[in-house]
């Protein structure tokens, strides 16, 4: 009987189905959206890397699937966390709770707003260089006074940067115009007043920008006005220029913080280590820009 007990276990190994001392994370990611899909790309480079394996859920940007797939992963023997975004970490927080599992969070604009200290909660935020972008907006746009701006009614992250955006338009000569609406099909019937009243739109990152690009860039081309954003992961959808923090440096960075989880290091919540910045020449050349000499290095086409 021992006999064929040594020969199945001599089996299992040479299968591969012998007990894995290999470390492996959850990931959940809110949506597929460019900046979230480069952020999981930098923070799987960092765990092929190390030879961690991922169990990724992608919630498509809906509440019921995001929860779901939360409890998913801690079906799974996993030994840490990683959410992409505040309603992924949110619900990550939710199922992980109690637990000792390391939860690393990326593309979080406002850790407060999680409204819960944990010593295994850490990661990195996407606070954007708000000072730099206006810096960048009087250089190659020096006409533009009034600059619009929507934002989801009651969504936290949305409504954070918009007060961030007007605490650090103050002394920089801008005016901030904004509208709150709750979906899209507001956005469609008050951007077309917002485009009117400003100079220049610039894009957040909250869902409902994101989502909807397109159609804000073409009502402001329309009305020929410039379309700025905080992050580049839209530049093909008709962005000028953005001054733009590196998501696929920024999942680096989390998943960097998550192999030091892992090892028994404690976390910190970090601000991004690069920014990035970008001005669409073909943009420029249909708005008749002239770029001046010390920004042409950013021109990308």
């Amino acid at each position: 009987m021992k006999r064929y007990i040594f020969i199945i276990f001599a089996l299992l190994i040479i299968t591969g189905c012998a007990p894995s001392s290999q470390q492996s994370v959850g990931v959940l990611q809110f949506g597929d959206f460019a900046s979230l899909t480069d952020t999981y790309e930098g923070f799987a480079q960092v765990m092929a890397e190390h030879d961690i394996a991922v169990v990724y859920k992608n919630a498509n940007a809906d509440a019921s699937t995001l929860m779901l797939n939360a409890q998913s992963l801690s079906d799974n023997p996993i030994d840490g966390v990683f959410a992409i975004t505040t309603q992924a970490t949110q619900a990550v927080i939710n199922v992980f709770e109690g637990q000792d599992t390391p939860i690393v969070f990326g593309a979080v604009s406002d850790p407060a707003s999680l409204g819960i200290e944990l010593q295994t909660l850490g990661g990195v935020s996407d606070v954007a260089p708000y000072r730099e972008q206006f810096a960048l907006i009087q250089t190659l746009t020096p006409q533009v006074k009034r600059i619009g701006m929507v934002y989801r009614t009651g969504d936290v992250n949305g409504v954070y940067q918009i007060e961030q955006v007007k605490t650090a338009s103050e002394n920089s000569g801008f005016e901030i115009v904004e509208r709150g609406v709750n979906d899209a099909q507001e956005l469609a019937i008050a951007l077309p007043s917002l485009v009117r009243e400003v100079d220049a739109i610039y894009l957040i990152t909250d869902d409902l920008n994101v989502s909807n690009t397109a159609m804000i860039v073409d009502g402001a081309t329309k009305a020929e006005i410039p379309v700025y954003a905080t992050e580049d992961g839209q530049f093909e959808e008709g962005i000028l220029a953005s001054v733009s923090i590196s998501y696929t440096d920024l999942g680096r960075q989390a998943g960097e913080m998550m192999v030091k989880a892992l090892n028994g290091e404690p976390v910190s919540i970090d601000l991004p280590r690069k920014v990035e910045t970008k001005i669409n020449g073909e943009v420029a050349q249909i708005m008749k820009l002239e770029v001046p000499d010390d920004l042409k290095t950013y021109i990308v086409e």
